[in-house]
């Protein structure tokens, strides 16, 4: 007796006989039209039950599952399967049968497959034989997105492209609170087909290029970032040693945008240690301007987690910065009271003769605080070595009279 199929079985087996008719039928009646044709494909490759009992793994089953919606739905919907994978009309597929690439196929051989040949992505896999990101891995495979849905900013489009990005990239997802997380796509910074190693000179983030690349959504920033200090040094010389304030302090490189607003991870300029954090990055490169600039009560008051007192940015600005001698910087003499009008409405010139970054240990520069800090500081150790020795003398003679005390059997009076 022949044991009965069960329900999975007979799904299968009748799966499979609809299969064999479809294609039997496509090929008989091709005047039956492209839709007859991507049927008969779709009986088969919609059903990830039947596909199950074809493979070996569930990977594999996945892999070969097609969904009729996103499929219709995508850029290549008028598309037939056969423009694509050639010699599979029978069931089951012969081993002549093929999947066209997209850069072996008519349709992306001029653009944009030659910038990705030259791109990171294609080095790697030509020269390590690693599975490093095609054509498939950020536009989908059946579920291709155009480029316009892909440029749609924080579409879910871009962020499919994005979470693919980060399946190779952990380390460089972005964090909850960056900015950019629901509005900038990786490719848009990093270039989609073109894209090189960071470290390149023909990245789009290499120093010399973050002002164009980062001036693509931030135009104001980029055109005062292209006239100040910073960003003529980085233009002019490269990452080169720059002349900052005072001249003998100048011991780095010029700045560029993820310099001082990093990169993995950027939080906002809205974040409340973003203050805090940029007179650190300042001070990375103008180390004494820092040091005193923390001597000074703005400084101090920073650092206690005061949000306005002032900072770096709100004295010589942050994207505009210019040399203090020059007349368009914002600590200019001619300058000062407005600037520090900002904050303090009663500002006259009188006022502002306040010295931001007063260097108590340069005798000729300021010569009063120095004395008086000198004289401070004498007074201080003045005073607590004359008390301190008179405290450890009268222990001494306590200690001295118990012991005499001691000796005569009774207590001075």
């Amino acid at each position: 007796m022949i044991p009965p199929f069960t329900r999975a079985g007979t799904r299968s087996f009748l799966l499979w006989m609809v299969a064999v008719a479809c294609a039997f039928s496509g090929s008989a009646t091709p005047a039956a039209g492209q839709a007859t044709g991507d049927d008969a494909c779709l009986t088969c490759h919609a059903e990830p039950e039947f596909l199950r009992s074809q493979v070996t793994t569930s990977a594999d089953a996945r892999r070969l599952h097609v969904q009729p919606g996103p499929l219709r739905s995508s850029t290549h919907g008028d598309m037939t399967c056969a423009e694509c994978h050639t010699s599979f009309a029978r069931f089951p597929h012969p081993e002549a049968a093929e999947t066209v690439t997209c850069a072996t196929s008519s349709c992306h051989t001029a653009d944009p497959h030659p910038d990705w040949e030259t791109s990171v992505h294609s080095r790697i896999q030509d020269d390590d034989n690693l599975a490093a990101a095609d054509c498939a891995s950020c536009h989908g495979v059946h579920d291709v997105a155009s480029l316009d849905d892909l440029q749609v900013e924080g579409g879910p489009d871009q962020q499919r492209m994005n979470s693919q990005c980060v399946s190779c990239h952990l380390e460089q997802a972005y964090a909850t609170d960056d900015p950019h997380a629901d509005s900038t796509s990786c490719a848009g910074c990093h270039a989609p087909h073109a894209m090189q190693e960071a470290g390149s000179a023909d990245s789009r983030v290499a120093p010399g290029m973050q002002v164009e690349t980062c001036g693509a959504c931030h135009e104001a920033a980029a055109d005062s970032s292209r006239v100040d200090i910073h960003g003529m040094a980085l233009h002019e010389q490269g990452r080169t040693e720059l002349v900052s304030w005072p001249p003998e302090q100048a011991d780095s490189v010029a700045p560029t945008c993820s310099d001082c607003h990093g990169a993995h991870p950027m939080p906002g300029t809205g974040h409340e240690d973003f203050q805090e954090r940029m007179i650190g990055q300042c001070a990375t490169c103008h180390t004494h301007a820092a040091d005193t600039y923390y001597d000074t009560y703005h400084g101090k008051a920073t650092r206690l987690g005061s949000g306005v007192a002032a900072s770096c940015a709100q004295c010589h600005g942050a994207h505009g910065v210019l040399p203090p001698d020059s007349t368009g910087s914002y600590v200019h003499a001619d300058n000062l009271v407005a600037t520090c009008g900002e904050c303090h409405e009663a500002a006259r010139p009188a006022f502002v003769l306040y010295n931001s970054h007063p260097d108590t240990h340069d005798r000729e520069g300021s010569p009063i605080l120095y004395w008086s800090l000198t004289f401070m500081h004498a007074l201080l150790i003045g005073t607590l070595g004359v008390f301190g020795l008179h405290t450890i003398l009268w222990w001494i003679r306590i200690w001295l009279d118990s012991r005499k005390a001691g000796a005569h059997g009774g207590t001075h009076g």
